[in-house]
């Protein structure tokens, strides 16, 4: 009997650590007025972006012919 005390003991005590460390229920915040994209995305955009230039002038067959 002492055994099941001291375990659901434990498991009422991690419950109620974890119920402590979750945020207060309530209503989210307001979104903020300006919607510009990220500065990262804006970055990670602009390097795709040269990846891809990089990678398709390289495709580009190029019009040497093999001598005869």
């Amino acid at each position: 009997m002492m055994r099941v005390l001291v375990i659901l003991g434990l498991l009422l005590a991690g419950a109620e650590a974890v119920m402590a460390a979750m945020p207060p229920v309530g209503s989210p915040e307001a979104p903020a007025a300006n919607l510009s994209p990220p500065k990262a995305f804006i970055g990670m955009l602009i390097a795709f972006f040269c990846f891809f230039v990089v990678v398709g002038a390289n495709l580009i067959p190029s019009k040497r012919s093999q001598p005869e």
